[in-house]
């Protein structure tokens, strides 16, 4: 099992605040971001699921709010630059993308590399960073109009990359 803690004094004390069961043997990643001090949404890593909860109410109550299924999942992280755009990296050069609060994602494209993203980073909808590769600090990858929308702008997106 997953405990979420909180804490409102700089991390003196700390207070347990919801508990995700593990469905399966194990969970394999986990990742949380914070919009502001009442919205928060977490990922967890579960094969065959990854799970997004979301609080609305500072932790005090969570809810499950998608699913991912059946794909290669090992949790990288977990993004946002609104309360609705956000990105999930994971195993393989995986990215997925909601433009929704999280309640469902799409994989932006099928892979950008072949080897595991461990985290990214945007400043607004069309300009981030990843890093991945054998051990987070073996390869970066710099991603720029991130918004893939035809198979020509994916093309030439794969050339940019250093893989």
């Amino acid at each position: 099992e997953l405990r979420i803690y909180s804490t409102i004094d700089g991390g003196s004390n700390w207070t347990q605040q919801f508990t995700v069961e593990d469905d399966f043997y194990a969970i394999y990643g986990c990742d949380m971001y914070s919009l502001d001090s009442l919205n928060c949404l977490l990922a967890v890593s579960n094969w065959p699921y990854l799970k997004i909860f979301r609080t609305i109410d500072g932790g005090n109550n969570w809810i499950e709010i998608s699913q991912l299924q059946n794909i290669d999942f090992q949790l990288g992280n977990i993004e946002f630059i609104s309360t609705t755009e956000g990105w999930i990296t994971s195993a393989l050069g995986m990215i997925h993308y909601t433009s929704d609060g999280g309640y469902s994602w799409n994989p932006k494209h099928k892979s950008v590399t072949t080897k595991n993203l461990y985290s990214l980073d945007f400043v607004d909808e069309d300009n981030g960073w990843a890093i991945g590769g054998a051990s987070p600090s073996e390869e970066n990858i710099l991603i720029k109009k991130e918004r893939i929308k035809t198979e020509e702008e994916l093309q030439i997106f794969k050339r940019l990359l250093f893989f």
